[in-house]
């Protein structure tokens, strides 16, 4: 009877034993999933949301204001060519929106030229910027200038009129032309972004993303576009 008792604690302990590792066990792994997920979570926050997502955002509201200040210009243009003897100064005065320098945050490019080793986005973005900004200088300075000397004149030349409307017609055109070549920024970040969305990646797999095929096409697609079309 001795022996049938100590059997049976024997197997008791045992099953204890076996269900404090099997409980450890599970503990220890959903720890270990939940920290992985969160890492997965904290990479994709600091690459993605706050790098990728963030760039193409910024130079989407840079773009915007281009094309805001742009189809303000050519309303106007229309407007004087047709109707300038009614013009007022109101109808072009504080009509376009300066360069919002907020939009040029430095972070998300550190963080994207360690992504992709390389920093060609940046590059990129500062001839976008350059871009806008004088853009504006020519809407607000001299394409405003122009209209106000004329329709403020107490002579108005016909002539002259037409030059004006010419020479600011044929620069809005060659602008919004100029214009075309950066959304290939927004176009590749884009690209970028879906390998970020689709995949998990760790710190350890995220420092060779870089090496990548896709990701090499997409910088040297880049790289060839910007040389391309963009004089320095």
């Amino acid at each position: 009877m001795s022996k049938i008792f100590q059997f049976l604690f024997e197997l008791i302990n045992s099953d204890i034993i076996i269900a404090v590792v099997a409980s450890s066990l599970a503990i220890f792994s959903g720890r270990f999933v939940y920290l992985k997920q969160k890492e997965y979570e904290e990479v994709q926050k600091r690459y993605l949301t706050n790098c990728i997502d963030l760039l193409c955002n910024n130079n989407d509201q840079v773009l915007a204001i281009f094309k805001h200040n742009w189809a303000r210009s050519l309303q106007l243009i229309k407007q004087f060519r047709d109707a300038d003897l009614i013009m007022k100064d109101e109808d072009y005065n504080n009509q376009f929106i300066p360069f919002d320098y907020t939009l040029t945050k430095i972070v998300p490019f550190e963080r994207l030229k360690r992504l992709l080793n390389d920093n060609i986005f940046y590059e990129y973005s500062q001839q976008l910027w350059v871009f806008v900004d004088n853009s504006y200088s020519i809407f607000e300075r001299d394409f405003k200038m122009a209209l106000s000397h004329y329709i403020n004149s107490d002579e108005k030349d016909s002539n002259l009129k037409k030059r004006i409307y010419d020479t600011y017609h044929k620069e809005l055109v060659n602008l919004f032309d100029e214009s075309r070549k950066f959304y290939v920024i927004i176009a590749m970040l884009t690209k970028i972004s879906k390998f970020l969305e689709k995949e998990k990646f760790s710190y350890k797999k995220i420092y060779s993303f870089h090496k990548n095929n896709d990701i090499i096409e997409i910088v040297k697609n880049t790289k060839t576009h910007f040389k391309e079309n963009i004089n320095i």
